[in-house]
């Protein structure tokens, strides 16, 4: 047989799948038309890398100073306290009669604790929102693992029991696992994966290690993926070390530049190291067709019209939401050129100070019998007249002293453009404490936008591939979630187990978040609730328990440290019976002041103290 040539899809056996030539044929064409902003993503993150662009750079200096880094580092953490609060705010609204607000209760409840505790979403983010905040997008999917957790039984033996840890029976989970965005590739026809406007087809280049690929073909393997698999997976892993991934792309080389896997830069030289093997991951929307391809020539899973299929696994997650662009004009991408101006500045004024500390020096040839050197412990003969007059130091370049403000105004541009702004800066409270609130309030805005399109949309997302994750497996004795309560009678924490069963979940829901619940501990916010809580507190018109519960962070906060609605009840009452004792107290006070001050008509005004009869 001929050896295969390079993009062939012709598979170990020599025969050619149309399915498989179809869908390279497309991964290629989209690969191709999305080339421009591969290198747009590939520059921010050299940048983020803190690497010098020669062709960018006229100074002598090349120093980067980290300022691309700096901005990705603050902006980061804001965000994650934007899109995961301590709070539950997930909503979902019925679209079935009959569903009852416990059943609602009860399927939220459980699908945070899935997303929150299960999967640890807040944790598997955090690579995938430094992407947003690096290169303009991020990437992850969502996807079932079987896991064995710790489980622990008892062994008795005469005169002693004692417990023993070992691996629990294996359960069905979800994790979110991020990629790089090179490893994604898309046609050029829609914004997102899924909602209004999705791609038709989308492609994730991924790789499993030789062994990792054997264990989900094995049955008795019962840890990890464990999808329907199809092929020879012997003939798959052969292929891979002889071949590797044959397509009409360069996606490995990008793949690499971006710090993911490549299985062609990672090829064992050796029998005795495993391999990884390519498979390109195609999603089809329109057609609702999940498929794997390895070594982009075998199928090796195909599911399609099924429950599952109705959604992409894959999530993208963005701040900015421009037309219908899938990888648009972002923050990092406006400061990219601000930072590279900063850099250039930086390294012209220190080629300036090194030219002024190494100032070139002239001297007559004609004084000196060699080539003379300049050090500090250096003994110079020289046979002119004058040894002053043998040489000198030419003069340094020189800079204006405006020119120094230089560097301060491209800073602002750049704290304009990413809304990090520097308050101790002087005169920002020269206003007033109110007036300082409002700048705040307005470089706060910027944030706040970013963070709240990324719940919108990625968290969303996140949420409802999760749903689909529960009502596609619960079972008759449903999902059990466990939580920690405070008893009020007791005071104390208890374990209490809740019981979401297939009547709670299997019903069609919408699911959307609760934004008004979105909470930041920033100084301004904390202020501003003590004031709204000063307020309410002291009103009748208000509740004054729901009032507290506001300055909580999350129920389980205001159930550990808020009283019983019995003891508010209790102290308000006693609260309103001592102000209307005070109010009674008052009144009689004042109504025996004025009788004793009052005279009768005709009665005649008593003599003063000392004064003659």
């Amino acid at each position: 047989m001929a050896p295969k040539k390079a993009g062939s899809t012709r598979n170990k056996s020599g025969s050619r799948d149309p399915t498989v030539e179809m869908y390279m044929k497309i991964f290629a064409w989209a690969y191709s038309k999305s080339s421009k902003d591969y290198a747009r993503i590939v520059s921010l993150q050299q940048s983020y890398d803190n690497k010098s662009l020669d062709s960018a750079w006229p100074t002598t200096s090349k120093l980067p100073i980290a300022s691309f880094f700096d901005a990705v580092q603050k902006a980061v953490p804001i965000a994650l306290d934007g899109i995961f609060s301590p709070a539950n705010r997930i909503r979902l609204h019925a679209l079935e009669p009959g569903v009852t607000i416990d059943q609602i209760k009860n399927s939220e409840l459980a699908l945070h604790d899935l997303v929150t505790y299960r999967m640890k979403a807040h944790r598997s983010s955090i690579p995938i929102v430094n992407d947003v905040f690096k290169c303009g997008v991020g990437f992850g999917i969502v996807e079932p693992i079987y896991v064995s957790p710790p489980s622990s039984f008892q062994v008795s033996t005469p005169g002693r029991s004692t417990r023993v840890m070992q691996i629990g029976a294996p359960r069905q989970d979800l994790r979110l696992r991020y990629f790089v965005p090179s490893q994604l590739v898309v046609t050029p026809d829609g914004s997102n994966f899924n909602g209004d406007n999705p791609v038709s087809v989308a492609f994730l280049f991924d790789s499993y290690n030789e062994d990792q690929l054997r264990d989900m073909y094995d049955a008795s393997v019962l840890d990890g993926e464990k999808p329907e698999m199809l092929g020879n997976v012997d003939t798959i892993i052969e292929e891979a070390r002889s071949t590797g991934f044959t397509s009409e792309t360069s996606i490995e080389t990008l793949v690499k530049q971006m710090g993911g896997v490549s299985p062609k830069s990672n090829k064992p030289d050796s029998e005795l190291v495993p391999c990884r093997v390519p498979v390109l991951k195609c999603y089809d929307n329109y057609k609702r067709r999940h498929l794997w391809i390895a070594n982009g020539t075998t199928i090796i899973y195909d599911k399609s019209d099924e429950f599952q299929t109705l959604r992409c696994p894959l999530l993208k997650a963005s701040a900015w939401m421009d037309g219908t662009r899938f990888y648009p004009m972002s923050t990092p991408e406006a400061f990219q050129k601000i930072g590279w101006t900063k850099n250039i500045v930086v390294n012209l004024f220190l080629d300036i100070l090194t030219k002024q500390l190494k100032r070139p020096i002239v001297y007559n040839a004609e004084f000196f019998d060699k080539e003379p050197t300049f050090g500090p412990d250096d003994r110079i003969k020289t046979s002119a007249q004058d040894a002053r007059m043998g040489a000198a130091y030419m003069e340094g370049p020189r800079v204006d002293a405006t020119a120094l403000t230089f560097y301060e105004y491209v800073n602002q541009i750049g704290r304009s453009i990413t809304g990090q702004q520097d308050f101790m800066e002087k005169n920002f409270t020269r206003g007033g404490s109110q007036a300082f609130n409002e700048l705040l309030s307005t470089t706060g805005g910027q944030s706040r936008l970013q963070w709240t399109i990324l719940e919108m949309t990625f968290v969303e997302s996140l949420m409802n591939q999760s749903l689909i994750f529960l009502q596609s497996n619960v079972d008759q004795q449903g999902v059990t979630v466990r939580q920690r309560k405070t008893n009020k009678a007791t005071k104390k924490e208890e374990i209490v187990d809740i019981t979401v069963t297939e009547d709670d979940l299997v019903h069609g829901y919408e699911l959307s978040l609760d934004l008004d619940q979105k909470r930041r501990y920033g100084a301004m916010d904390s202020q501003m609730s003590l004031q709204v809580y000063d307020r309410k507190i002291g009103s009748p018109y208000f509740n004054h328990q729901a009032v507290a519960e506001s300055l909580c962070s999350s129920p389980e906060e205001a159930e550990r440290e808020l009283k019983s609605s019995d003891e508010i009840a209790k102290i308000q009452e006693e609260g309103r019976q001592a102000n209307l004792q005070a109010q009674a107290a008052g009144i009689a006070k004042a109504q025996q002041s004025a009788a004793g001050t009052q005279m009768a008509p005709g009665q005649m005004e008593p003599p003063a103290l000392g004064g003659q009869q």
